[in-house]
Order: C-alpha cells, then structure tokens, then sequence
C-alpha cells in the first residue's frame, strides 16, 4: 500500500508540476532534465534537457532546435556510426549527406572524386601465340594475369592502361594481335598461365567486358579502355583482371606475348584505376 501511494504521489507531482529533475534539487522548468554531476548551479555543460515543446539540449538547457547540442572546442559534439564512414578509401574523410526522405548518411565531399587503385602482382612472363589462340568465347575462358582491383558496393568507372610486348623471330610492322582482358568475379583457380573455362555471367561488369589493343611484332603495343562495374553486395567485392580470347590476325605462332600487366615498375603504362560514378 505505501509503494502504491508513492507511486501515486510521484505521478501527482508530475502533472501538477509538468516536470521530471533527475540528479538536481533544483530542476528547470521544462518537461525531463538530467542533471548527470548534480552541479546545476556551477554549470550545464554535462546536461540533459527536454523542453515543454519536446525539443532536447544536451551539454544546456535552452534547446531551440528538435536536438540542440553544444560542445566546448575540442570535444566533439557528436558521433555517428552505422558502418558508412568506413567504406572507400582508407582514412578518407567524409561528410553526412540526406537523402529525398531525410536519411542520413556518411559518403565522399560532393565534387570530390574516390579513387581506388588496382594491384599488379607479377603479371604474365612468356605466352606463345600458338597457346593464347586456343581461347575461346563460348564456353568463356581466362587467363588470369595475377592482377585485382577491390571495390566497395556501388558502380565504378574502372580504367585499365597495359603495355603490350611481343616477342618474335621475323618482327614485321605490319604483323600484329588482337589481344583482349577484362575482369571476373569468380577467384581464379590458377596463376601460372593456365587457361581456365568461367561463368562469366557471374561477375558484375556491366559495361565494356573487355578491353583490348594491337600487340605488334616489331613495337610496343598498348591495351586500354574502360569496364564499368556495379558491385550491388553490402561489402567489398575482389575482381580480377587477365586475358580473354585473342584474335591472331598474322603474327607467327610461334610468336610470344611478353610481360603482361607487369607492374608499373617494370611497365610504367601499366594500371588499374577505379573512379567512383553515381549509383542511380
């Protein structure tokens, strides 16, 4: 009976007054407010305040926003973490963004433009024509050329630059390959020039599958172009780049394809950069 009666008590208070005091002996006027020091009377800087109009302060007690919060220099006020600020580039600094509906969001400075930079791991050394030729389109196959690009979930505009060399007997100008690359989703199974049968219906390029260029027989050639990827998983997606099927216009068979997607120390050209585009 005399809990009843407290409770009772206290729930009279609170409508007479309109105000609940929690650690203070002396509670402003307004609807809750925490006192977490019990030191109102010295300051209110380690305050919580809900208004009569439902707004809250914190670190004060005079809202005039839904949620006020003041800090003093060199504390931050606030912190968000729901998994967006750690996408991108790693220790990119972001900002919050909203979106239509007043969704909240970390992501990159608008105007700014995240790049991330693909990993050439010792690419291919000798590959004869007479090999390479024996690829073919249907069923896919891929000669994976120890190279990768990692992307978080979004779409991405990916820049790939090889140099081409071609290694042959009788170098004639007028001799050349049609050599072609791209990237999978899929780990490769081997690394050593093997060619492996894909399901390249698996990966998420959805735009320039391939990128290609003439390899000539008496000079360098050089492969460039663009793939544009959707990575629409919640996590970073590994996508590995090599050989496609290469079209042997007239070098000789014996011809050889030197040095592919060598790293940019050995081959300066040579590069992978993804751009980050807009999702919609």
């Amino acid at each position: 009976m005399k809990f009843a009666l407290t409770i009772i008590t206290f729930l009279l208070n609170v409508a007479l007054y309109g105000q609940v005091g929690i650690n203070t002996k002396n509670p402003v006027s307004g609807t809750l407010y925490i006192d977490s020091r019990g030191d109102n009377t010295a300051g209110t800087t380690d305050d919580v305040f809900i208004n009569t109009n439902g707004d809250v302060s914190i670190g004060h007690i005079s809202p005039i926003t839904r949620l006020d919060i003041k800090s003093s220099l060199g504390q931050e006020a606030f912190r968000v973490d729901d998994g967006s600020e750690e996408s991108g580039s790693s220790g990119e600094d972001k900002m919050l963004l909203s979106d239509q509906n007043g969704v909240a969001r970390w992501d990159t400075y608008p105007g700014t433009i995240p790049l991330i930079y693909g990993q050439l791991n010792g690419g291919l050394r000798d590959l004869p024509f007479s090999y390479l030729t024996t690829m073919t389109s249907s069923p896919p196959t891929f000669i994976y050329a120890n190279g990768w690009i990692t992307l978080p979930k979004g779409r991405w505009l990916v820049a790939i630059t090889m140099k081409l060399s071609v290694n042959s007997i009788s170098p004639d100008g007028d001799k050349r390959a049609w050599i072609r690359a791209g990237f999978i989703s899929d780990k490769p199974q081997y690394t050593d020039g093997t060619i492996e049968t894909i399901n390249y219906s698996t990966g998420s390029v959805v735009s320039g599958s391939y990128v290609s260029g003439f390899g000539h027989s008496a000079s360098y050639g050089i492969m460039e172009g663009y793939s544009i990827i959707l990575n629409t998983e919640d996590k970073d997606i590994t996508y590995y780049f090599g050989l496609r099927p290469v079209s042997n216009i007239n070098l000789e068979t014996s011809d050889i394809l030197t040095k592919f997607a060598y790293p940019s120390t050995d081959s300066h050209e040579n590069q992978i950069i993804a751009i980050k585009m807009a999702d919609n």
